[in-house]
Parts: C-alpha cells; structure tokens; sequence
C-alpha cells in the first residue's frame, strides 16, 4: 500500500470525513501524509501560521496556554480519533496555542492546506454551498467533545464555504441563564433545567461533559450535564444537594439566574460506539453523567448492536430517573435491568449489588464497549466483574468526579495521581487509569 493508499484509508474511516465523496477523499488524501511527534514534542505553537490540520491516530496531545513567568495551562488534552489545528480551516489561519505531544509517540495524519485551485475543487458548488456537506458536518455538526476549534469556536460564519462560527465567551465567565424548573427527584436529588438568558446563546455539549454553576453571592460547583445533547437549548443537570451551594440551588424558583461556565472535559465515546454491543452500568446518582449517553445511542438506535443498561441503588426510594427506566426498558431494542441493596417486603425486584446483573446482559464481551458511573468501589467491582467475563480494559469507559474548582487544570483540587480530572476527565478510558485506580484514597 503507498503514502496516498494509506492516508486515504485513513480519511475514508474516520467519522468527521463521513459522507465525503471518493473525489473529495483523493484530493486530500493526495496532500497529505503521515507523521509522527515524539512525547514533549510540539506539533505547532501558539500564533505561528496554521499549516497542518491534523488526526490524532495515537496518542495523546495537550492544548496549552502560555503565561510569562508561570508554567503553560493545560486547557484540553486530545486523545485518539480527535482532529486538531482547526485554526487550518479559518481566516486568518493562524494557531491560537501551542500543541505538545503528551506521549512518546503521537501519530497524526496532517493535511496541509491546499492551493486555492484545489479548495475550489473540493468546495465547488451552487450558491457558495458545500456539495457533499461534509465541510459543513466538520466544524458545525460533530461535537469534538463541545469544542469547535483550537480556539473553543462555535457555529458562526466561514466565508469559504458559508459554515458558521463566533468565538465562544472567556471559559471563565459564567453566562446567565434563566431557572425554568426545579423538580425534586429524590429527598437528596434534584435536577434543575436551565434556559438562555436574552442575549446568551445556548451551546453544544457531548455526552458525559460538564459545566461549572455558579450562583451568585453563594459559590460554583461542577455538574455533570444530564440532559439530551439533541436539545441544547434546556441546559439540564441533576444534582445532589450535599453543601451550602447545591442546599441553595435546590430551593432556586422559576426566573432566578444561574451562572454557567462550560462545557468542560472528556465525554463518552459515543460514535466510536457505533456497530458495537453498548452496556451501560450507573450506581446512584450516577445515573445523571449517563442519561445524555442514552438518549443519544436510542436517538441512532439502528446504529449500535444490543444494548443494555444496568442500574443500582440503595433501595426502591432511591431509584433515579425511575419513569424514563420503565420507558426504555419498554423498548423491544433495549434491556434494562435494575437492582437496589436493601428493599422492604413489597419489592418484587431484584436485590444485591448492580455487578450482579451483569451476567443478566447478553452481550458478547468481545464486541462490546462499556460506559460506567457511580461511587467508586462500584465502578472498581463493575470493571473487575466486566474483565472477568473477557472484556479488554480499553473497551472500558467509567466517569470520575472529584474535587474540582476551575475546571481547567489550573487550581490542582482534582488531581488524580498524574492526571487532572476536569482537563483530562472526567471520562477516562480504564485501561489509561487502572494503576491510579487500584491506589486506595489517592
């Protein structure tokens, strides 16, 4: 296979060139190549022309911030199957941070960008428009975990192609958004769906990412989100009432303002989920970080092989999201099965722990991706039973939530042996985790 051969394979089966032609692949494929950037190594610095688009095939990469006299901020790390250097595809194509490799080997696939004849090629259509959509589906449909470019842009306008993309506000100023409803889930949980202020726009988000509240004059916590990426317009998150600014957030009436900054870290791998088996096993209020996954997977249910989700909780009372449980496991094309520890004598369910269950699935381990969430000594139990059944740990996803502050890395609260939870998580693949995992209370 030659140079052209294998950067086309690679094009033609990674998701963000989905429905590009054969011609459009050939084009790209024929000015690009593969590289290779050894840990510590830049792919490129901040402000420097932006030459190279690139697709992570390996490795991991960082998004870094420079600061005279302080060490660079790390503000996203991306990891396989991500793009990077979207400053390629925007005026006046210039890089907005530096990119370090953070392993020793990062292979990417770079595109450089074509001559002004071949971008003509390849976005040549009636009325400005892109004719096989792709460009479009690049920047403003897939999610790349919230974030639309280097520079965190979101849908605006691009002169080339007619894509839209604006800047999106300082990641740390909160923008108001209005209270629309609170309703209590359990005696200690309640979720609260949020609407755009007049004059803030509502933004994307992916399964699994969060963002940080802030109530004004009280304090900011960081709060999965919870509801259905289809719908970003209702900003929605459960939350536990446990400190003075979750107790003051669940007594907030319809009209009250809420800061919101975000949105922040890792997110399910959803679409590397596509043709696979999905199981997905939440304890408590776990179940909250796991909700958008489904309501995405059932959105494109023809696209995923069967698919199982496994619920525990301390007993009937606290079973979370108990309407939308009946209602998916109501479906033909999907299994639910739910569990709780203790129960009293009118519970007709299952009782014991959610590891349980999993025998109960009827997946084939090999073809499967798990997605697990909860209190931790669930999720080491959960990934220990899954291994157990032959399920490889990088097939393995769980959710951590720590202690965070300034969801960028910065503040050090929710450092996890040699990773930062709301820069590198909170969803970690548990392969890349499994030594830090097996230290109790680090």
């Amino acid at each position: 296979m030659n140079l052209v051969d294998a950067v086309g394979k690679v094009l033609h089966e990674h998701r963000i060139f989905s429905g590009l032609s054969e011609q459009h692949e050939e084009l790209i494929a024929a000015c690009a190549s593969l590289v290779t950037f050894p840990a510590g190594t830049y792919v490129y610095r901040e402000d420097r022309p932006a030459e190279n688009f690139y697709l992570i095939r390996q490795g991991r990469v960082a998004l870094e911030v420079f600061i005279p006299g302080r060490a660079p901020i790390i503000v996203d790390t991306l990891r396989d199957g991500d793009p990077l250097g979207w400053s390629w595809l925007i005026p006046p194509y210039m890089t907005h941070f530096d990119a370090r490799a953070l392993e020793l080997t990062a292979s990417s696939a770079s595109t450089p960008r074509v001559s002004d004849a071949r971008w003509k090629r390849i976005h040549r259509a009636p009325d400005s428009g892109c004719t096989s959509g792709w460009c479009r589906s690049w920047v403003s449909h897939w999610p790349l975990r919230g974030r639309q470019d280097d520079r965190y842009l979101r849908p605006a306008r691009h002169a080339r192609c007619g894509m839209a993309l604006a800047l999106a506000q300082d990641l740390m100023q909160p923008r108001p958004f209005l209270v629309e409803r609170v309703t209590q889930d359990l005696s200690d949980t309640f979720t609260m769906v949020l609407r755009p202020q007049y004059g803030t726009e509502a933004f994307p988000f992916a399964p699994g990412q969060f963002n940080m509240l802030y109530l004004f004059g009280v304090g900011e916590v960081p709060i999965s989100i919870s509801g259905d990426p289809e719908h970003p317009e209702r900003l929605v998150h459960t939350i536990r009432a446990l400190g003075s600014v979750t107790g003051a957030m669940q007594r907030l009436k319809k009209g009250a303002v809420v800061g919101v900054r975000g949105p922040f870290g890792t997110s399910w791998p959803v679409e590397q989920a596509v043709g696979a088996d999905v199981v997905i096993i939440a304890g408590g209020v776990g179940l909250a970080p796991l909700r958008p996954a489904i309501h995405a997977i059932l959105a494109k249910r023809g696209q995923y092989g069967r698919f199982v989700v496994l619920y525990g909780a301390r007993t009937p009372k606290d079973i979370l999201f108990r309407q939308q449980l009946q209602r998916w496991g109501g479906r033909l094309d999907t299994f639910v099965d739910v569990t709780v520890d203790r129960a009293p004598g009118n519970w007709h369910g299952n009782v014991g722990v959610v590891t349980g269950l999993i025998g109960h699935g009827g997946f084939e381990p090999e073809h499967t991706i798990a997605f697990v969430c909860g209190p931790e000594v669930m999720i080491r139990y959960a990934v220990q039973a899954l291994a157990e059944r032959g399920m490889p740990l990088d097939r393995v996803w769980v959710s951590m939530e720590r202690n965070m502050k300034c969801a960028v890395g910065f503040c050090g609260h929710c450092q996890w042996g040699g990773n930062f939870v709301c820069r590198d998580g909170p969803v970690f693949r548990f392969d890349r985790i499994a030594d830090a995992f097996q230290v109790r209370e680090l």
